[in-house]
């Protein structure tokens, strides 16, 4: 049957002619069964994609705030740590000019002890506030 022909008119089908076409039929709608479960599959992983992305949007809200609430307690903790070192350092400042001041030659030798705490302080006080702040 060609395509000139018109469809009310009836054609002349041999037997193997039948059978390509039903063959053809099976196989189209083989393809089509397939599709309709392609686009079932695709359906189902635009929902999927979809939770999975609120999930992820939760997790990057929770995480944020995590991290705020981390930087808040780290500033304060190196709030707290400066604030000590500088007591701690007026405390050193006022020995030492005690010491290096004094007429005795043992307090005098003192002030390179206290000098020596302060440095030491200095340090302690660094390094405390790199560990709270990585």
């Amino acid at each position: 049957m060609s395509f000139d022909q018109d469809p009310n008119e009836q054609a002349d089908v041999s037997g193997a002619d039948l059978a390509v076409m039903i063959d053809e039929i099976k196989t189209l709608q083989a393809l089509v069964a397939e599709r309709d479960t392609e686009i079932v599959r695709l359906n189902a992983l635009r929902v999927s994609a979809a939770k999975n992305h609120d999930a992820i949007l939760d997790m990057l809200h929770d995480t944020y705030q995590a991290k705020l609430a981390f930087r808040q307690v780290r500033d304060g903790d190196v709030s707290d740590i400066v604030t000590k070192a500088l007591r701690k350092a007026w405390q050193l400042g006022q020995t030492y000019w005690q010491q290096a001041d004094s007429e005795s030659y043992k307090e005098n030798a003192k002030s390179d002890a206290t000098q020596e705490k302060f440095r030491q302080l200095c340090d302690e006080t660094q390094a405390a506030i790199l560990t709270d702040t990585l």
